[in-house]
């Protein structure tokens, strides 16, 4: 059986200020809309079996439209906010096993980088908001670069 896996870039933020953290970055008027428009093309995906989003206000607030009961079931851990496409493929590794549906809400460029590793060239840059659709296989224990596949991508 393989991972049905979601990527999701966080939607728009409000600019870095030099009197605030970037972590505290809430969405900006045009990341709510993307988010709700996120959102509504999720639901109609299937509501995934684990849910991991970063930790940081602007990748919360796009997860939260999908819904209470759905963000509640989240875990948020502190290691992918804005970390290494590695880190991402560890979590991935991790969610194999526990899964048949994971979403995975983050940053760039950890997620542009995961992406091109597990699906090659194809994959598309994970712009605000950006949601990709990927095939994982369950063997071997960890991803092979290049060895899933792209079944949808998706951009406001």
């Amino acid at each position: 059986m393989s991972l049905l896996l979601d990527l999701v870039r966080h939607a728009d933020a409000l600019p870095k200020t030099p009197a605030g953290s970037d972590f505290d970055r809430a969405l900006s008027p045009l990341g709510r809309k993307q988010a709700l428009l996120l959102a509504e093309r999720l639901r109609e995906r299937g509501i995934p079996d684990q849910v991991r989003c970063s930790p940081a206000q602007r990748t919360r607030q796009t997860l939260a439209p999908l819904g209470y009961d759905f963000t509640a079931a989240a875990e948020y851990p502190e290691q992918i906010y804005e970390c290494e496409w590695e880190v991402l493929l560890d979590l991935v590794e991790s969610l194999r096993p526990l899964a048949a549906h994971a979403l995975v809400v983050a940053h760039n460029p950890g997620l542009t980088d995961l992406a091109t590793f597990l699906v090659g060239a194809d994959a598309p840059p994970m712009v605000t908001a950006a949601h990709l659709r990927i095939l994982v296989p369950t063997r071997p224990a960890r991803p092979l670069r290049g060895k899933s596949r792209l079944l949808e991508t998706w951009s406001p």
